[in-house]
């Protein structure tokens, strides 16, 4: 069996990371992440066990979601790409969004797209049309 070699350094990339709610790295790291702060490990990146993950694609950032503090970070360093997500040993942390509104909105749009496919009462379709939870109660 042939082992592969980690790539040399590489070109920096974009993409996306959710943060846990307190805002501090996992797995008794505990450092601070901060619009502006680089955080830098030395390790070999490997996927879903050691390394600073992101994903290209916020969809897939979706999937690793623990919060809904959502950071566009830059990866640089040494990375390992996998299908939905990339470990690599520097992750910059550019700017910070709290998605859970968009995310409300996202699950309600997602709902009318299959109304039709049920009796639904007016009162729930008043709230997934209009997002307000006053005429629900």
């Amino acid at each position: 069996m042939t082992k592969k070699k980690l790539p040399a350094k590489q070109e920096p990339w974009l993409g996306w990371y959710f943060a846990p709610a307190d805002e501090k790295l996992r797995y008794g790291d505990g450092r601070h992440i901060k619009v502006g702060l680089t955080h830098k490990v030395d390790c070999k990146p490997v996927l879903c066990e050691i390394g600073l993950h992101a994903s290209k694609s916020i969809l897939d950032a979706c999937g690793y979601a623990s919060s809904n503090i959502l950071f566009r970070v830059e990866l640089s360093g040494k990375i390992v790409d996998g299908n939905d997500k990339s470990s690599a040993t520097a992750r910059k942390y550019i700017v910070r969004i709290d998605v859970e509104s968009i995310l409300f909105e996202f699950a309600r749009k997602c709902a009318l797209a299959v109304i039709h496919l049920w009796n639904c009462p007016p009162v729930v379709k008043e709230y997934l049309e209009t997002g307000n939870k006053n005429s629900c109660f």
